[in-house]
C-alpha cells in the first residue's frame, strides 16, 4: 500500500483502523484532458500514464511532503526512476492537449514545478547535478532523446 508511504497517508490508515475516521471514498470520472503520446518516446519511456488531481492547494509543508511522496514511489515503484518516472505539473499555468514525445535536449524548454525560469535540458541537468536528483540523470544523459 503506496498510501502508507506518507505520513499523512499512515495517519489516515491508523485513524480509519481506530474507527476515528471512515474511510475516505474517492471518485475517478472521465479525463477532460487529453495527453497523446508520440512513438519517439517509446526508446526512452515506452509507457505512459496519466492523471489529474482537482483542487489541490499546496502549502509549503504539504509541497514538501509530496515531493517526499513522489519521490519514494520513484524509488520503489519506479526502481529508482529506471522504470517509472513521475512528472507533476501545475494545471493552472498549463493547458492541453499534452503531447508526451521525445525532443533532442537542446529543443527542450521547460519551466520545473516550482521553479522561476524557463530551461533547455542541459540547463536542467547543470541546475540539478547539484541535487537529490544527480543520479537519476545518467538514465537518459546518453540518449540522442529526452521525455518530455
Amino acid at each position: 500500500r503506496y498510501d502508507l508511504l506518507c505520513v499523512e497517508g499512515l495517519s489516515r490508515a491508523m485513524n480509519v483502523f481506530r474507527d476515528q475516521m471512515v474511510v475516505p471514498k474517492f471518485t475517478v470520472v472521465p479525463g477532460k484532458e487529453k495527453l497523446i503520446v508520440d512513438d519517439s518516446v517509446s526508446g526512452v519511456r515506452p509507457y505512459c500514464v496519466a492523471a489529474v488531481l482537482r483542487d489541490m492547494k499546496f502549502t509549503e509543508e504539504s509541497y514538501n511532503s509530496f515531493i517526499l511522496l513522489q519521490d519514494k514511489l520513484h524509488q520503489n515503484i519506479g526502481r529508482e526512476r529506471s522504470l517509472v518516472s513521475i512528472g507533476t505539473h501545475d494545471l493552472d499555468t498549463i493547458k492541453g492537449p499534452f503531447t508526451y514525445q521525445a525532443l533532442a535536449p537542446e529543443q527542450i524548454q521547460f519551466q520545473p514545478l516550482n521553479q522561476d525560469n524557463v530551461m533547455t535540458a542541459p540547463e536542467m541537468f547543470e541546475k540539478f547535478r547539484q541535487t537529490y536528483l544527480k543520479p537519476y540523470l545518467q538514465i537518459i544523459e546518453d540518449k540522442p532523446l529526452y521525455p518530455l
